[in-house]
């Protein structure tokens, strides 16, 4: 048969269900096997995937379910085709549109940045972040944002290292740094999605220092505050048990926990002395 048959479309989805079911007994099981999870939702996308890409005019519902799965298993450029077909089909949606913009947005753009397409990420981003009646004044957007002007930190332990921003004006990095600090002010301190939130605004008065002094002693001095209330604790253990939390969202401890967000802050301190 032709790729592109009723009939590989349907068999594609009847797979996707049988990964699915899979997926449901291996969550469902008192001790979840966390390998077994990750390869049955792999290939749940896959399976989506064959089947989203040959269907005339395919849901809405099935190309997000499609990028979350990808998203879940962090197959950043993956994820990218089904985000873009929804924005580009979507975005202007009676029903759908302000999904669009509050869900499927930020994460096109979290893709864009994983993969180095940090001025697309930007260039989407703007319009929805930059500006007081910006609709995506939220955290995770902000530090989106945030990521894609002065770059990111990433990596744990010794292997802590940043990948470049696409920049931006003044006026947009006095907004940006004012929005996290606003935010970070708003969410309950010492958590492990504070501590996000603060080492997103103090990197980026680093990045905008270097370019301006006072901005590089701005980033100083706050991280000398967060060491202070430590007891002098360079080493940040407490921003580690914060994010090592069983109430932690599991999705934030598996992507800061264990070392890694305490190890940037390391790293950050090092830097700005």
């Amino acid at each position: 048969d032709a790729p592109d048959a009723k009939e590989t479309g349907r068999a594609a989805l009847d797979l996707y269900q049988a990964f699915k079911d899979r997926s449901d007994r291996l969550k469902g099981a008192d001790e979840p096997d966390v390998e077994g999870i990750a390869a049955a939702t792999l290939d749940m996308a896959k399976a989506l995937s064959v089947s989203n890409s040959i269907t005339p005019g395919v849901p809405y519902n099935y190309l997000r379910i499609e990028s979350r799965l990808w998203l879940e298993i962090d197959r950043w450029q993956e994820a990218r085709e089904p985000l873009e077909k929804i924005v580009k089909r979507f975005l202007d949606d009676e029903d759908e549109g302000e999904n669009v913009i509050k869900q499927v947005i930020p994460d096109l753009a979290e893709a864009m940045i994983e993969t180095g397409a940090v001025a697309e990420a930007k260039d989407l981003l703007t319009r929805y972040v930059i500006g007081e009646n910006a609709p995506l004044g939220t955290r995770t957007p902000t530090i989106l944002m945030s990521r894609a002007m002065m770059g990111s930190i990433i990596g744990s332990g010794s292997g802590v290292k940043t990948t470049p921003g696409a920049g931006g004006t003044e006026e947009e990095f006095d907004f940006i740094t004012k929005r996290l600090d606003t935010i970070e002010n708003g969410l309950s301190a010492w958590t492990c999605e504070w501590y996000e939130a603060k080492l997103a605004a103090i990197y980026a008065y680093y990045v905008w220092g270097q370019d301006n002094a006072k901005k590089l002693e701005t980033a100083k001095n706050l991280i000398d505050d967060i060491s202070s209330f430590m007891d002098g604790d360079t080493t940040f253990k407490l921003v580690d048990e914060g994010c090592n939390l069983e109430e932690v969202d599991a999705q934030m401890r598996r992507r800061l926990g264990g070392g890694t967000l305490s190890s940037r802050y390391q790293w950050l301190y090092n830097k700005t002395r």
